[in-house]
């Protein structure tokens, strides 16, 4: 390789490193896009395809898992990252073949991977094996990491684990003492610490954590420029009419969930999720990627969602689309789209699906932006990062959806998270009546649904309806002025 191309590819990555450690992902993207261009190498390849899965881009994201896989220098820790991948990527089976290559390759890195095979169990629901694994390799003195994080993570999210939640606390303070945790893991294990002190009920320490977590996550957020995306669609959508559409043709009928995340979307996700005729594609943003596909000189999300289509576009959206899903999964009749964001782009997705229907999660804003702030969240989402900007973010996506439900409302179903929890039989029937969907049992066992689910909200789809998140926010009332300030509550809550 030429000098110069070895002195920008080294400059690409060490900017691609610090812009991913600040959460700005998709300058890390932009780096690496342009370091692979230079180089093909394999890990940069992998980093790029995390990249691409945390920003939603999973065709992208799958293209340079592939090209990464074509590598011949297969070392250990290659195999690893090949294996944290393919989970990401929603391949379980896939990702245990490469920890099995990397321990054969490598034997050091036998815990590692067994921290990852733990991690693979938990979110496809065997629970209670996971943990046990995890906890011999703790008991055992192993304090690397990933065991200690799989082990807190369990421990944080399943009651039946609580008596060792004192233990995990300590753990991760000792080992945050000890520097055993790398800077990149740092703000996610805050933000476990915070977790497990409010098991503990230990609020201010929970909510003190999380302040930390989010210190070391801060990136760039240009808010302006955000919130203006908002209005750019607002503004195109205003005067079209998208309410006459040809006869509905479509085999089968789609499902869009949107709203803001914490506000019960996966819950809603796996009950749908139950029918053996449905299949879920989880937060896969693929109607975005093919709507940046179609439109030429595509720009920021919001400003995408602000064209109007042609009957050209159309036609190509709606192919693509249905191409993309079921290249990878085998046809059925009812197709479910988590991906949040889409509220963004239900004018073109009534436009180019007729007959698609969308549910609009909501939940108390108090709520919602609490668990917003206190979680951790895998893709990044700059604007929770402070109070306010989570309020005035939160502000902004009700009064969107306000908008779309007065255009549209044959086809939004506004879904409050609080009524399905308290009358969960009625309300689930009026979802699927609204989504003409068959009537089965199965919706109202919706827990024993063991699909992979990859969220924060993965271990509240395991149970049974459960009523302890409603009102949890009381909880900090204390330390969220700057939010009850900014937050504009509905009146449907205020009552409540």
């Amino acid at each position: 390789m030429h000098k110069k191309n070895t002195s920008n590819l080294s400059s690409l990555l060490d900017s691609a490193n610090r812009f991913s450690a600040q959460g700005n992902h998709l300058q890390a993207i932009s780096c690496l896009e342009k370091a692979v261009a230079i180089s093909n190498d394999a890990s940069s390849l992998l980093e790029l395809a995390r990249l691409y899965k945390a920003t939603g881009q999973g065709e992208k994201a799958l293209f340079c898992f592939n090209l990464a896989l074509k590598n011949d220098d297969m070392t250990g820790a290659f195999q690893l990252n090949c294996a944290n991948i393919a989970f990401s990527l929603g391949s379980p089976e896939k990702a245990i073949e490469h920890l099995k290559c990397a321990v054969l390759r490598d034997k050091n890195l036998e815990i590692p991977a067994k921290a990852i095979e733990v991690s693979i169990k938990e979110s496809t629901g065997l629970i209670d094996e996971a943990f046990s694994e995890a906890a011999n390799l703790i008991d055992s003195g192993h304090r690397c990491q990933e065991i200690l994080w799989a082990y807190s993570r369990i421990i944080s999210q399943h009651n039946k684990f609580s008596e060792h939640t004192s233990k995990a606390i300590e753990a991760i303070k000792e080992s945050i003492h000890n520097g055993e945790i790398s800077k990149d893991f740092m703000p996610s294990f805050y933000f476990r610490l915070s977790e497990l002190h409010q098991r503990n009920q230990n609020y201010e320490d929970a909510f003190n954590a999380a302040k930390a977590g989010h210190h070391l996550k801060t990136g760039h957020y240009d808010e302006p420029r955000q919130l203006s995306l908002f209005n750019h669609v607002e503004e195109a959508w205003q005067e079209k009419d998208t309410t006459k559409h040809e006869p509905v043709k479509n085999k089968r009928k789609f499902l869009f969930v949107v709203g803001m995340p914490r506000s019960g979307s996966t819950l809603v996700e796996q009950i749908l999720a139950s029918n053996d005729n449905s299949i879920t594609l989880g937060e896969s943003h693929i109607f975005s990627e093919v709507t940046c596909q179609v439109l030429p000189n595509p720009q920021d999300l919001g400003r995408i969602g602000a064209r109007i289509l042609s009957t050209e576009e159309i036609a190509k959206i709606k192919s693509r689309f249905t191409q993309a899903i079921f290249r990878k999964q085998k046809p059925k009749e009812f197709v479910i789209d988590k991906t949040l964001i889409n509220k963004f782009h239900i004018g073109q997705i009534l436009q180019s699906i007729p007959g698609a229907k969308i549910i609009w999660a909501r939940r108390d804003p108090r709520d919602v932006c609490m668990s917003c702030y206190l979680n951790d969240f895998s893709g990044a989402l700059p604007y929770r990062h402070d109070l306010k900007t989570l309020a005035r973010y939160h502000n902004r996506t009700e009064e969107l959806m306000k908008f779309w439900i007065k255009k549209h409302p044959e086809s939004i179903y506004e879904l409050h998270y609080e009524e399905l929890i308290k009358n969960t039989e009625e309300y689930i029937k009026r979802l699927v009546d609204f989504c003409q969907m068959p009537w089965t049992d199965q919706f109202l066992s919706f827990h024993q649904n063991k699909r992979l689910v990859q969220t924060v909200s993965y271990n509240q789809v395991r149970k049974p309806i459960y009523s302890s998140s409603i009102h949890r926010w009381k909880n900090f009332s204390s330390q969220i002025g700057p939010l009850l300030e900014s937050l504009e509550i509905d009146p449907y809550y205020q009552q409540r």
